[in-house]
């Protein structure tokens, strides 16, 4: 006789739907790990510890890393804005027939970009 019409049979009760049949609450996955983590024997619990370190560590520079990138590129991203909105002033101020210099002066564009377009 095998196992097929178990599950059909017998609630499980480390299913949320299970738990919550039994008991009426649904089921505390928190307090679940922290009974199987109790279980540890001490060789297990070093592991264990060591490699929340080792997540937490990877997780804190992985954050403090795509802080830095978005800050950099927000940065850049702004910086480009910039050079292409004087760009688009000076070339108004050109067509409205300003002299280059002064074009230049305000801009801070060189008198070859200015030229150039």
């Amino acid at each position: 006789m095998g196992t097929e019409g178990i599950q059909d049979k017998y609630i499980n009760p480390y299913t949320d739907f299970g738990f919550k049949l039994l008991f009426g609450t649904a089921m505390n996955k928190e307090l679940f790990e922290a009974a199987e983590i109790a279980k540890f024997n001490p060789k297990e619990l070093g592991e264990y510890w060591e490699s929340l370190k080792n997540f937490r560590d990877w997780y804190s520079v992985m954050s403090t890393q795509l802080k830095k990138g978005l800050e950099k590129g927000l940065q850049e991203g702004l910086e480009q804005g910039r050079k292409e909105e004087c760009f688009k002033n000076a070339k108004k101020m050109k067509q409205a027939g300003i002299a280059s210099d002064v074009i230049a002066q305000v801009t801070g564009l060189s008198i070859g970009e200015i030229a150039s377009l």
